[in-house]
């Protein structure tokens, strides 16, 4: 497997469909026209092929940060107020820090997969 088509299927896989091909995509056919043609050192053609999809992970954190922080807190601080309610909101345990913070992990793993991409089961730019 060559390292075009490792950063390829991993762009496909963990990136929308719009920043694999808007960002990823180009870079990979300037990558694969630049070996045919036979210019330059490869290595910093693979160099711009990384620095694409590092963009394109960068551009998709931009778009959507301010959704995955929400559908994580959400549930958190609902968890939480319940837990401050039904303790009488009196005093903090350690307990309900300890609950509160694995409410929050658990509400960051299930974001994690509502956020994943959905795979697309042909390859639309090859």
């Amino acid at each position: 497997m060559t390292f075009a088509t490792r950063l390829g299927t991993l762009a496909r896989r963990y990136l929308s469909r719009r920043s694999f091909e808007l960002i990823v995509a180009p870079a990979l056919a300037d990558l694969e026209y630049e070996d045919a043609a036979g210019a330059g050192r490869r290595t910093v053609r693979q160099l711009a092929v990384a620095r694409a999809f590092a963009g394109a992970v960068g551009d998709e954190l931009a778009r959507e940060s301010g959704t995955f922080l929400v559908l994580t807190l959400v549930p958190t601080a609902y968890f939480a107020g319940l837990m401050a309610i039904f303790s009488g909101l009196s005093t903090v345990t350690a307990g309900m820090v300890t609950t509160t913070a694995a409410v929050a992990v658990l509400s960051l793993g299930f974001t994690i997969i509502c956020f994943r991409p959905e795979r697309d089961h042909e390859h639309p730019v090859d």
